[in-house]
């Protein structure tokens, strides 16, 4: 009697190959997740001083109301996609992720998983400071999970901004 799990040589190419991909997908999505939690951290802290340098300029302006939005985290907010913007390029780069929907897609939503699934262990375990608004939380998961995505749009244009 003969156990044949593969037929042929070419169904265990495949096999391993789709293996090959998903530990690529979860390796980046998990630097690309640790990433991002560290520019919150980093973001978490400077945000009061930002406020106060933004308040006195914004007053000068006549926009009072502007820090007032999203509970007074708007700077929070601002720094949270921009970083996960600048992390998600430094991936993309790097590692020359090609430029498949799907495949950043996936990159995207793990790492968006991973820090929502940080996110529950540190409130759970109350090692959190200042709770961070819902709205900003929700900001920072679909920044993490689309921009990967959205970095194809700057890729699609050339040098005189016409699409490649």
């Amino acid at each position: 009697m003969s156990w044949i799990l593969f037929e042929t040589t070419e169904s265990v190419i495949e096999v391993l190959w789709d293996v090959a991909l998903a530990v690529f997908v979860v390796r980046i999505a998990l630097v690309y997740a640790a990433l991002n939690l560290l520019t919150a951290a980093l973001a978490l802290a400077a945000a009061p001083y930002l406020t106060r340098i933004l308040e006195p300029a914004l007053a000068k302006l006549g926009a009072t109301e502007l820090p007032l939005l999203l509970g007074g985290q708007l700077p929070l907010l601002v720094l949270l996609l921009l970083g996960s913007a600048g992390w998600a390029r430094c991936l993309v780069v790097y590692h020359e992720i090609p430029r498949v929907r799907g495949f950043r897609l996936a990159i995207g939503v793990v790492a968006a998983a991973v820090v929502a699934l940080v996110g529950e262990v540190v409130e759970v375990m109350g090692w959190g400071g200042k709770p961070v608004g819902g709205a900003v939380l929700g900001g920072l998961l679909c920044a993490c999970a689309l921009m990967p995505v959205g970095e194809m749009v700057l890729e699609g244009f050339g040098k005189g901004g016409e699409e490649r």
